[in-house]
């Protein structure tokens, strides 16, 4: 007699279970109420009357060694556009250069100048391009870029096998460049004279410089390079490059594996060997224990 009404239960509550269910299933999904309800989205997009004027490219801030640039840029609601070029001068008055202007009386457009810097005119320096554009009601618009044209750049770096190389930067072509002299100085501005008067000639572009045989100690370092003339005359100001050393990582894998000469991609792929002969070790572990507790 107990068991009836257990199985009475039993079964409204199965009912009531398959009730609920039945109800979930014909309830229309969120996608399908958001798709029945039309939104219409209206963009309005209001003109500017006011001048609009853009350098393009090159980027800001680049340092260039090839002579041959292009300056490229854009102007909109202008009555006139001008373009010019500054270059620093020792004297602190800049050199300015007129590259483009026109009278487009309103008119969108986008046009480029060719430069070859590598001329009498321009030359190794500091160069600041600006672009100006008027409507013609005293409502102006300006754009600017800086950049610098140098006859070699340089950047020091440390390779995987833990070699320290400068690796320089400059155009082959260039009749002006005879060779380069590498010097590296301390935080303090003292030569290491280990590390200095590193005659380059062209066309080598990567030097290494020997930290670890002379026992260099940890410490920023600034790689100053220099270009020269057949004549052994300085070409231009040096270009410097600040290098932070750090002996412990040589060769990359930490002081206490220095000794083995053990590389990055040896060291990382003993520690993946390591990580799953453990993991695939726990998986039977767990699988071993789950047996013995069915047991």
């Amino acid at each position: 007699m107990k068991k009836t009404p257990k199985k009475v239960l039993g079964f409204l509550g199965l009912a009531l279970v398959a009730a609920m269910t039945i109800f979930a299933a014909v309830l229309p999904n969120p996608e399908a109420l958001a798709a029945s309800s039309v939104v219409d989205t209206i963009v309005v997009r209001v003109l500017s009357s006011s001048p609009d004027v853009n350098i393009d490219s090159p980027s800001s801030g680049l340092i260039f060694v090839n002579p041959n640039q292009t300056i490229t840029f854009d102007y909109s609601k202008t009555n006139d556009v001008i373009v010019t070029m500054e270059k620093e001068m020792p004297s602190g008055t800049p050199q300015v250069y007129t590259l483009f202007s026109a009278s487009p009386d309103q008119a969108a457009g986008n046009d480029s100048v060719n430069l070859d810097l590598s001329e009498t005119i321009y030359g190794y320096g500091e160069y600041t391009v600006r672009i100006r554009g008027n409507n013609g009601g005293g409502i102006v618009d300006e754009d600017s870029i800086k950049f610098s044209y140098v006859p070699v750049s340089a950047e020091t770096e440390e390779d995987d096998a833990g070699k320290i190389e400068t690796i320089l930067n400059y155009d082959n072509d260039s009749a002006d460049l005879d060779h380069f002299v590498i010097n590296v100085y301390d935080d303090h501005g003292n030569l290491v004279s280990v590390l200095s008067d590193i005659i380059v000639e062209k066309p080598t572009k990567k030097v290494e410089l020997p930290f670890a045989k002379n026992k260099i100690p940890a410490g920023k370092y600034t790689v100053s390079v220099g270009a020269y003339d057949v004549n052994g005359e300085l070409i231009y100001k040096t270009y410097d490059d600040v290098f932070v050393y750090d002996p412990v990582r040589v060769p990359n894998t930490g002081g206490l594996f220095k000794s083995l000469n053990i590389s990055k991609s040896d060291y990382l792929a003993t520690g993946l060997i390591i990580f799953f002969t453990f993991g695939i070790t726990g998986i039977v572990f767990i699988i071993k224990n789950k047996r013995t507790s069915k047991k």
